[in-house]
C-alpha cells in the first residue's frame, strides 16, 4: 500500500509506454510478466485516476499488451470491494518511535460535568469521567515486520498520578490502569484474528462505577466496568476494574499508536510524595478507624478484593520488566475517536456497520439532518467527544481534531506517514465511469488474443477467471460485471441504467470486428452479468435494460455459430420463466413472432439447424399461451401465418402445427382457443389459406385438421359452421 501511494504504479506503466515505442529497446519477455504481476498486486489496492488514463493510452498505441492490460483493469475492479478493502485512508507506523503525541490535555475531568450526561451519571457526589477509544487497525503480521519482544502500543495516557495504557502483546489486548500504589491490568488472549492481515475495528470501553456514600469520602479505590468489542462484537467483559479517580491533573504524556510517552519514576516519586502528605493530613482526624501499620503487600490485597478475580495486580513502574519495552503499533490505524462518555453494544455494532470512514457520514448527516439510529453516535462526536482523528485531515503532519467540542486537541504525527487509498470505483467515476469502457471493444481484433505473454503463465494470481481472457470481449463484460457488483460505488451501477448507457453497450457490441469474438464465453459474461443484476434488487431497472438491448439483441447473436445460438434462446427462455419483472406486454407473442419473421426467416444454413432454433421460439411462445391467453396473441400468430404463407412454407407448417397443440383436448386453454377461434375474422384468415398456391399439400392438410378440430368442438356454435359451409362426418 505504500507502494501505491509513492507512484510505483504509474512508474510502472510509464515504463511500458517508453517500451511501446519504435525508437526503444524491447524489454524481456519475462521482465514484463514481472511489471504486470507487480501492477495487478498494487491494483487490488489502489489505482487513481491519472493512472487509468495512462492504462488507457497504451490501449489506443496499439500495443501488442492490450490482453494483459485488460487483465489489469479486471484485478483492480474484482478487489475494489469493502468487504476487502474498507479503508480509503490510514496512518502509517512502521519505525520505532511513529506514532501520534497528543498535546497536554487540561480539561479532560471537566467534560464530565457536561450538562448533556444522562441522569445516571449526573450527581453531585464526586464522579470519574468515562473513557471510550474506537479506532479501526490493521497489523502487520509477517515474522520480521514488528519486533516479537515487545509491547505494540494502541494508546497511552498519564498525568503525573495515574496513567492508562493498552497494547498488543503476542496475540493477546492488554488494558492496564496505574497509579502511585500498584498497576492493575487483563490481558485478554485469543486475538489471533487480530493478525490476518485485514482491517478490524477495535473497541475499548471503561465506564465509571459511582462510588458509595461512605466510599465517596474514605475509599481510595475505583472501580469501572470494562469492555472490549472486536468487529462490533463483544469480545471480553470485565466487572470491578481498576479506574482512576477524578483527573484533576493535565494528562501531559499522551500518544496513540507510538510507544509509551511515560513520566519519568522521578517525577512520579515527587509527586507521589505530595499526594502522601495529602492523604495524611485527610485521614489524621480518623486515624484511630486504621490500624497504624499497614504495609504496601497488604495493601494490595485489600484492594485486590475490590476487583474481579481475572485482574492482576503489579508493582507500579514495572511495565518494561513484565510486558517488554513499549514500542510502536506496527502496523496501520485510521479513524481514530475518544470520548468521555460510555458507548454500549449496539452503538459499537452501528460504529462497526458504518465502517472506517464514518466521519464522512457524519458532516454528511450534519447537513441533512439526519434522524437515524447512528445519529445518536453522532450527537456523541459533536458533544462528547475528547478528540477525533481521521487521515485525510491530516495537514502535513499536524492531525487535526475534527471533533465539534470547543476544546480541539491537534496531534502531530511522528516518523509516520498519512496515506490514501484510490479505488477503482472511485477512480472511474472521476473519468466519466462505465461508458468510458465501451470504446475498449472497438480496439480488440482478431488477432489480439494470440498476444497473451507466455512465460510461466501458471503463476497467474487469478487462474480460476483465465477462461475470460481468451476473448477480450467476454473480458470486458466481465470488468462491468465487477464493477456492479462492488459494493464501494453504488453510483456507478446508478449510473449506467441511466441515459442509454446499456443501449449504447449494445451498439458497441454490433460492431464487433470479428465474429469470432460471439462465441460461448462472451454470451457466458452476458449471463453472469445478468444474474449479477438479478441478484441485487435495486437494479431492476438495469436487468430490463440488459434484457432488452442485449440479450434480446438478436442481430449480435446471430452472426454466431449455431451452438451459441441454441444456447442463447435457451437462456432467454430460463429468463422469461424466471424473471418476475419480466415485461410481458412488449417482449410477448408479437415480438417473437417479429423476431422469428426477421431472423430466422432463411433459407441458409443448415435446415435442422434451423428448425431447432426456431423450436425453441415456439416452445417460449407455448409458455406465454400457458401463462395468458389472449385474442389479441391469437390474433398475431393468424396474421404472422398469413404474412408467411406466401414466403415460406416450412414456417407456416410449424405455425400451424403450434396450433393444432394449443388446440389438444388435454390442454388447459384449448376451450379458449376454440372460443377465440369463433370470433369474426379469426378462422376465416385460416379458410383463406387453402387457396394459397404457395402452400404444400401437407400444409393445407394440417390446415383441414385445425378446421377439423374447430368444427368438431362442441363451443362451435351453428351459424359458424353455416358460415364456413362445413359440416363434420
Amino acid at each position: 500500500m505504500m507502494a501505491c501511494s509513492n507512484r510505483i504504479i504509474f512508474t510502472l506503466l510509464d515504463v511500458l509506454k517508453i517500451n511501446n515505442n519504435e525508437n526503444s529497446n524491447k524489454l524481456d519477455e519475462k521482465i514484463l510478466f514481472n511489471i504486470f504481476s507487480l501492477l495487478e498486486n498494487l491494483s487490488r489496492f489502489s489505482i487513481n485516476a491519472q493512472e487509468i488514463r495512462l492504462i488507457w493510452q497504451l490501449f489506443h498505441q496499439n500495443t501488442s499488451l492490450k490482453t494483459q492490460l485488460l487483465q489489469l483493469l479486471i484485478t483492480a475492479a474484482k478487489y475494489d470491494d469493502p468487504d476487502t478493502q474498507s479503508i480509503s485512508s490510514y496512518f502509517d507506523l512502521q519505525r520505532p518511535n511513529s506514532g501520534i503525541i497528543l498535546p497536554v490535555i487540561h480539561r479532560w475531568s471537566s467534560l464530565s460535568s457536561s450538562p448533556s450526561l444522562s441522569s445516571t451519571t449526573s450527581s453531585s457526589s464526586p464522579s470519574s469521567p468515562h473513557f471510550s477509544f474506537h479506532c479501526w487497525l490493521k497489523l502487520n503480521h509477517e515474522i520480521g515486520s514488528y519486533p516479537y519482544g515487545g509491547r505494540r502500543q494502541i494508546y497511552s495516557f498519564y498525568s503525573q498520578s495515574v496513567g492508562l495504557e493498552s497494547f498488543i502483546r503476542s496475540s493477546s489486548i492488554t488494558v492496564l490502569i496505574t497509579d502511585h500504589r500498584e498497576i492493575a491490568y487483563i490481558e485478554i488472549n485469543d486475538c489471533d484474528d487480530l493478525f490476518d492481515g485485514y482491517w478490524h475495528s477495535l473497541t475499548i470501553v471503561h465506564t465509571a462505577q459511582r462510588p458509595s456514600l461512605f466510599g465517596s469520602a474514605f475509599q481510595t479505590t475505583l472501580c469501572c466496568n470494562l469492555t472490549i468489542y472486536i468487529d462490533g462484537s463483544l469480545r471480553k467483559e470485565i466487572k470491578n476494574f481498576k479506574y482512576v479517580s477524578n483527573i484533576n491533573d493535565p494528562i501531559t504524556s499522551a500518544s496513540i499508536g507510538s510507544s509509551s510517552q511515560r513520566p519519568k519514576s522521578s517525577e512520579i516519586k515527587q509527586k507521589n510524595e505530595s499526594l502522601s502528605t495529602t492523604l495524611v493530613k485527610t485521614i489524621q482526624p480518623f486515624k484511630g478507624l486504621f490500624t497504624s501499620r499497614a504495609k504496601p503487600a497488604n495493601i494490595r490485597k485489600e484492594n485486590q478484593g475490590f476487583y474481579s478475580q481475572n485482574v492482576m495486580i503489579i508493582e507500579p513502574e514495572s511495565q518494561e520488566a513484565i510486558f517488554g519495552q513499549s514500542i510502536c503499533l506496527y502496523g496501520q490505524i485510521a479513524c481514530i475517536w475518544i470520548l468521555t462518555e460510555t458507548l454500549d453494544e449496539q452503538q459499537v455494532k452501528q460504529l462497526y456497520e458504518m465502517g472506517g470512514d464514518f466521519c464522512h457520514q457524519y458532516h454528511s448527516s450534519m447537513l441533512n439532518n439526519d434522524t437515524s439510529i447512528s445519529s445518536v453516535i453522532f450527537d456523541l462526536i459533536s458533544t462528547r467527544s475528547l478528540l477525533l482523528y481521521h487521515p485525510l485531515a491530516c495537514n502535513g503532519q499536524i492531525c487535526i481534531d475534527i471533533s465539534s467540542c470547543s476544546t480541539q486537541i491537534n496531534g502531530r504525527l511522528i516518523n509516520g506517514s498519512c496515506l490514501r487509498l484510490y479505488p477503482f470505483s472511485e477512480s472511474l467515476v472521476n473519468l466519466g465511469g462505465c461508458p468510458i469502457l465501451y470504446p475498449l471493444i472497438e480496439l480488440f481484433q482478431e488477432n489480439d488474443t494470440n498476444n497473451i505473454l507466455s512465460y510461466d503463465q501458471t503463476k497467474t494470481s487469478d487462474n480460476r477467471h483465465n477462461h475470460f481472457y481468451s476473448n477480450p470481449i467476454a473480458s470486458i463484460i466481465y470488468l462491468i460485471r465487477c464493477i456492479l457488483s462492488s459494493k464501494s460505488m453504488i453510483i456507478l451501477t446508478e449510473q449506467i441504467a441511466q441515459h442509454y448507457n446499456i443501449e449504447i453497450l449494445g451498439e458497441y457490441l454490433n460492431h464487433i470486428s470479428s465474429s469470432s469474438f460471439i462465441d460461448q464465453q462472451l454470451l457466458m459474461s452476458i449471463e453472469e452479468l445478468i444474474e449479477s443484476s438479478r441478484s441485487i434488487s435495486s437494479l431492476q431497472l438495469l436487468t430490463i435494460q440488459l434484457i432488452q438491448h442485449i440479450l434480446f439483441n438478436f442481430t449480435l447473436w446471430n452472426k454466431s455459430n449455431f451452438h451459441v445460438r441454441l444456447l442463447h434462446l435457451q437462456y432467454i427462455l430460463k429468463v422469461i420463466k424466471e424473471e418476475k419483472n419480466f415485461d410481458r406486454e412488449k417482449f410477448g407473442i408479437q415480438f417473437f413472432l417479429d423476431i422469428l419473421k426477421q431472423h430466422f426467416n432463411t433459407t441458409k444454413g443448415d435446415k435442422e439447424e434451423q428448425r431447432e432454433l426456431r423450436e425453441i421460439i415456439y416452445e417460449i411462445m407455448k409458455y406465454f399461451f400457458q401463462n395468458h391467453t389472449s385474442m389479441k396473441d391469437l390474433n398475431a400468430l393468424l396474421s404472422t401465418i398469413s404474412v408467411l404463407s406466401v414466403l415460406n412454407d416450412e414456417i407456416t407448417y410449424e405455425l400451424l402445427e403450434f396450433i393444432v397443440g394449443l388446440l389438444n383436448p388435454t390442454s388447459a386453454f384449448h376451450e379458449q382457443i376454440i372460443d377465440f377461434l369463433g370470433e369474426s375474422n379469426m378462422i376465416e384468415g385460416l379458410y383463406s389459406l387453402l387457396v394459397v398456391n404457395n402452400l404444400s399439400s401437407r400444409t393445407k392438410e394440417i390446415i383441414l385438421k385445425i378446421m377439423k378440430c374447430f368444427i368438431g368442438s362442441k363451443r362451435t356454435s351453428q351459424q359458424i359452421r353455416a358460415q364456413l359451409r362445413l359440416e363434420t362426418n
